[in-house]
Formats: structure tokens, C-alpha cells, sequence
């Protein structure tokens, strides 16, 4: 058997590389081990399934079509309140080509969450707190540099 470990030398402190097997089964262990990698790997599927002759499917089963989630230009509009609950805003939401973005937050100390949203989700790029209380406020600029979200984020970690 081979050794797979770094051994310490002699009592002198120095490590020894590791013996390899060199045994009269080598060859013929490793030309075994490739033809099972050699066996599993096929371009027809049909060979190896034992679905030979049946009809092809086609399309996306429909256990892994995605979820529809709600489109983020709908969850995020200025003066409105946020009612995005966080196990939803966790899955995220739908951007205008259909993929689904995920819109980033904090968690203030009170319990509430702080968003704050990029234009590239179809939503209007700016900030806002979840549920009553609050409305979703739209930045001309970049979000981390709007006055008014400097003053959120300074409230949400006190």
C-alpha cells in the first residue's frame, strides 16, 4: 500500500516525501479504472439509459421552471411603501428580462430592512425601508451617494 502522508525524516526534522506504490498491479489497476471512465462517458444518451427506442421528451420539465416572481419595477415605486417581506426579497425579483435580481438590504436594529435598489433591476435606482412607515425614495445619482440614504443607513445601525 502506499504511504499518503508527509512523514517526519530520521528525527531530524525534515519531512519525506510521501512512497508511491510501484506494485506488478499498477498497469493494469489504473487501464481498469479508464475503461469505467471510458464506459460512462457516451455521446447517445440511449446507450447507457435503457430508454432505447422510447420517444425523446424535449422541452423543460415542468418541476424546474422558474418560479414567477414579482417584477422589482412593481415592488419598487417611488412614494409608495415597500411590501416586500425578507424570505420573498431573499428569492429575489424579476428584472425586466425576465431574470430575477436580487435586490440588496440591511437589517436595521428595529427589525425593519433598508433597501437599496440599481437602476439594472427595472426599478428606479434608489433606497427605502420595508412596510408602513416609510416610502421608496428615487436617487438621481448613484444610491450610496444620496444624502437622504446616508441619513437611512445612519439610522437603520443605530
Amino acid at each position: 500500500m502506499a504511504d499518503w502522508g508527509w512523514s517526519a525524516g530520521a528525527g531530524d526534522g525534515r519531512l519525506v516525501a510521501p512512497r508511491q506504490y510501484g506494485g506488478p498491479l499498477r498497469l493494469p489497476v489504473f487501464a481498469v479504472g479508464l475503461l469505467l471512465v471510458l464506459a460512462g462517458c457516451s455521446d447517445d444518451p440511449a446507450a447507457t439509459s435503457g430508454n432505447e427506442g422510447a420517444a425523446p421528451t424535449g422541452g423543460v420539465p415542468a418541476w424546474a421552471s422558474p418560479p414567477v416572481r414579482p417584477k422589482c419595477a412593481e415592488v419598487f415605486v417611488p412614494g409608495k411603501t415597500i411590501v416586500f417581506p425578507p424570505a420573498e426579497a431573499a428569492k429575489g425579483c424579476a428584472d425586466p428580462d425576465g431574470g430575477i435580481n436580487v435586490v440588496g438590504s440591511f437589517r436595521c436594529g428595529d427589525g425593519r430592512h433598508l433597501f437599496q435598489v440599481d437602476a439594472s433591476s427595472g426599478a428606479p435606482r434608489g433606497w427605502g425601508f420595508d412596510g408602513p412607515g416609510d416610502v421608496y425614495h428615487a436617487s438621481a445619482g448613484e444610491v450610496a451617494s444620496d444624502p437622504g440614504y446616508s441619513a437611512a443607513y445612519d439610522k437603520c445601525n443605530t
